[in-house]
């Protein structure tokens, strides 16, 4: 099964990091408008990185996740699943932001439901996890085959 995890930016730039990768592992590297990427040491089991930049809100303003952001999770998340054996995300505190992403791609792999034990252990940004689920559906099932996700139909 896979194994989709998230955790905080402090977490990815400390030598512990290599700890948490479990096998080939795609990143999906989420930083906060005008600040830095994170510093990822690009480890061996590290065969993918996806960088992108948008503030911890909820609801469509400017630096809220945009639509497009949502469909290049989309594209790397169906470009990398059957290559990898993880997908990690991080964001600057662990809490909201990336969570978000972890549960709707936990929603895509496992169906409706299976993101609960995530909301028991963060706060996922709704508004993330319900623009990345979107864009899996809709990127999904046109590019990829793959059968809607129950939220959807």
């Amino acid at each position: 099964a896979m194994n989709i995890t998230w955790c905080s930016r402090a977490r990815v730039e400390s030598k512990e990091f290599v700890d948490d990768l479990i096998g080939r592992t795609a990143i999906i590297s989420i930083s906060t408008p005008r600040e830095p990427p994170a510093a990822i040491v690009m480890y061996d089991p590290i065969v993918a990185l996806l960088r992108l930049s948008f503030a911890d809100t909820s609801g469509d303003f400017p630096e809220s996740i945009q639509g497009y952001q949502a469909d290049a999770i989309a594209h790397f998340y169906y470009g990398m699943r059957d290559t990898v054996t993880q997908f990690l995300i991080h964001c600057d505190a662990g809490h909201s932001r990336s969570p978000g992403v972890a549960a709707a791609l936990t929603v895509i792999e496992e169906g409706n439901g299976a993101d609960s034990r995530i909301f028991q252990l963060a706060y996922p940004n709704t508004y993330v996890r319900k623009l990345v689920l979107a864009s899996c559906d809709d990127i999904g099932t046109k590019l990829y085959g793959d059968k809607k996700c129950g939220e959807f139909r």
